[in-house]
């Protein structure tokens, strides 16, 4: 798929298969395999502006993550852009057979817990902003076990301090804070021992 189509997708406002507070999710109609997120259309002209641009954020933080192949898998790829009757829509590769790890009441694993903490740190180390929400963006494939984060990268609050030529170690100490606020949320996930797909979480 060409980055940008001049082909126009329509799309019914309300066949929407998740809708959060600033992007709604469709089912791509020509494609099984991609989703079209498309910013809400209830939102005001400045609002639309300013979530277009944490979108371009976003696509820009996941091109950096795709040259990485040991945390790419976790993110979705993004696939170009296309015409829509709602507006410009993003093509983002979809997840299947995906639960939400926070909304389905499962526990998480020891592994699930691991592997979460390990992605922050990589992207940190990467220097890849990240979203403070980004731990409640977790979802599993129910057939596989593969773990997916979505939505969760790009942020422009730390745009600026990523962007800025500090030596690492001083780096690593500004996000410290940031990287302490997922953990300590996944910690509490974790003592609830939760449970994500097969096996017994320890």
């Amino acid at each position: 798929m060409p980055l940008f189509s001049l082909h126009k997708i329509h799309l019914k406002p309300t066949d929407y298969m998740a809708r959060g507070r600033t992007r709604a999710c469709y089912q791509h109609p020509h494609c099984p395999n991609k989703v079209i997120k498309v910013i809400n259309v209830s939102r005001s002209s400045w609002q639309r502006l300013r979530w277009h641009w944490r979108t371009r954020l976003e696509i820009q933080a996941l091109k950096k993550v795709a040259k990485y192949p040991d945390i790419a898998p976790y993110f979705p790829d993004f696939c170009g852009s296309v015409r829509t009757n709602l507006g410009r829509g993003f093509v983002f590769k979809k997840v299947h057979h995906a639960v939400d790890i926070y909304q389905s009441q499962r526990m998480i694993s020891a592994h699930t817990f691991l592997t979460i903490t390990a992605i922050l740190r990589r992207l940190i180390r990467l220097r890849i902003p990240f979203h403070m929400d980004l731990t409640k963006n977790v979802f599993v494939d129910e057939n596989t076990n593969d773990l997916y984060v979505v939505d969760s990268l790009g942020s422009n609050t730390f745009l600026p301090l990523t962007a800025l030529p500090l030596p690492s170690f001083l780096y690593d100490y500004l996000m410290a804070g940031k990287i302490r606020k997922n953990i300590a949320r996944l910690w509490v996930m974790k003592k609830r021992q939760v449970y994500v797909g097969g096996g017994t979480a320890s």
